[in-house]
Parts: C-alpha cells; sequence; structure tokens
C-alpha cells in the first residue's frame, strides 16, 4: 500500500500463520463442545489457545516492525495527505493491500483495540497510517468493507466469548 517492496515472509509463512489461525477457531469450537464440569481439560485447551495466540502476535509484532523499517527505507513513503495514486487501481497489489489493511482495522475496532493508535506507536510518529474513513474514498476499498461485513459478524460471533 505504500509503494515499499515488502514481502509475506515466503508461502511458508503466510500458510503457516494461516494454519495457526485455523487451530485456534478449531480449538475455540472445540472447547464450547466440553462441558464446564471438565475443568482440567478446558484449562489445558485454554493453555494451548493462550500459547497459540502469545505466538501468533509475538510473530505479527516481528513481521510489522519488518514491514515498517522496509517502508522507512521507500522512497514511497506513505503520508495520511499524500494518497498513492495506485489506490484508484482495485487490481493493483496497493490496492489489494489496503482493502486487507480496512478489513483488519474494522475488525479490531469492533474488539474495541485502535490498530492505527498501535501501528503509528511502532513508528514513533515517523509514519501515519491512514483511517479506514480516509481509504473508504477509494469505491472499491468502501464496497470490499461492506462485502465483507457478514464474514466480520459471524467471526466476531463466534470468538465473542473468548474476548
Amino acid at each position: 500500500m505504500a509503494g515499499a517492496k515488502t514481502s509475506e515472509g515466503g508461502l511458508g509463512s503466510m500458510i503457516e500463520r494461516r494454519m495457526t489461525l485455523y487451530f485456534i477457531l478449531k480449538d475455540l469450537i472445540n472447547l464450547n463442545k466440553i462441558p464446564d464440569t471438565r475443568k482440567i481439560k478446558r484449562a489445558r485447551l485454554k493453555a494451548d489457545i493462550d500459547q497459540r495466540i502469545e505466538n501468533l502476535v509475538d510473530n505479527s509484532f516481528q513481521r510489522a516492525k519488518d514491514r515498517i523499517n522496509q517502508i522507512e527505507s521507500s522512497d514511497q513513503l506513505y503520508r495520511k495527505k499524500i494518497l498513492n495514486d495506485s489506490l484508484n487501481d482495485a487490481d493493483s497489489a496497493a490496492g489489494a493491500e489496503a482493502r486487507k489493511y480496512a478489513g483488519i482495522v474494522k475488525l479490531n475496532e469492533r474488539i474495541g483495540i485502535d490498530i492505527i493508535k498501535e501501528l503509528d506507536k511502532l513508528t514513533e510518529g515517523r509514519i501515519e497510517f491512514p483511517s479506514v474513513s480516509e481509504l473508504e474514498n477509494y469505491g472499491h476499498i468502501k464496497e470490499s468493507l461492506k462485502n465483507a461485513q457478514g464474514f466480520l459478524d459471524s467471526a466476531l460471533e463466534i470468538a465473542s466469548p473468548h474476548l
């Protein structure tokens, strides 16, 4: 989205993160099936979930720091008031990244986390991350968020007992 050359860390890390999320979701579903009377089994499963989440957060934090360093070293730093022209193109890599970013921001807002504030803290003011309202000026981003609303609602409904 910022025009910097970044990577997902290769196909392996992308698949690894998705698998971790899958196993967390699977464990949450299983946790709901275990009766409250099976306290030891529930506690063990909760500990496994907590560990997976902690590992995912730690890895994501490191990836975020790596990406921020790549963006900072790029000639095309993204600033709130200077939107990259490539965001107009729904089929561009920047457009795809912006839609993912907007969805993540919206999901975090729904559970009470100001992820933009947290990202801005990571950069110590060197980079300012855009708000969803800024990105919604691009029709394809606004449409994508509208289309994802049902998915976000369902995901949060599944996760809400554990948030």
